[in-house]
């Protein structure tokens, strides 16, 4: 039984750290990002003169399965904790297993494709290339600072 609580609380701290990670990433590029492409949505001229085209749309749709991840990888390291006080190892690995999977199932199954559509309005627009780019910049800092998993 000692294995498995080891296992357990090696599995609960990556949980945990996948969340703060993932944390860092929404605040400091995710959280930017989109926040700049609403703002581009509610100014339909300075979207069309960047070039920004589907901006909005697109980060929402490559960055909002994250938030799925976190909250999966949250209750799975929560019901990692609880079964180390009950005894219920399986129940916990199967419900967080399977729930972790699915969203980060949803989020790889279009992460190339968004990347992608996010890449050719890069490409056709330099200010949101300058500015994704800047955003990047700080993520990269905070990642030296503590290399993350993500």
């Amino acid at each position: 039984m000692e294995g498995v609580i080891a296992a357990a609380n090696e599995v609960y701290e990556t949980e945990e750290r996948l969340v703060e990670d993932l944390r860092v990433l929404q605040s400091v590029f995710v959280g930017p990002v989109t926040a700049w492409a609403a703002q581009l949505e509610g100014n339909p001229q300075a979207a069309e003169a960047l070039g920004a085209g589907d901006l909005g749309r697109t980060a929402r749709r490559l960055f909002a399965p994250l938030d799925a991840v976190a909250r999966a990888a949250a209750a799975f390291a929560t019901s990692l904790r609880a079964a180390a006080r009950t005894g219920s190892w399986r129940a916990a690995f199967e419900a967080g297993e399977a729930d972790l999977g699915a969203a980060l199932g949803a989020y790889a199954a279009r992460y190339a494709t968004d990347w992608d559509a996010l890449a050719r309005i890069r490409a056709a627009a330099p200010a949101v290339d300058a500015f994704v780019r800047a955003e990047r910049g700080v993520f990269y800092f905070w990642r030296k600072k503590r290399p993350l998993l993500v």
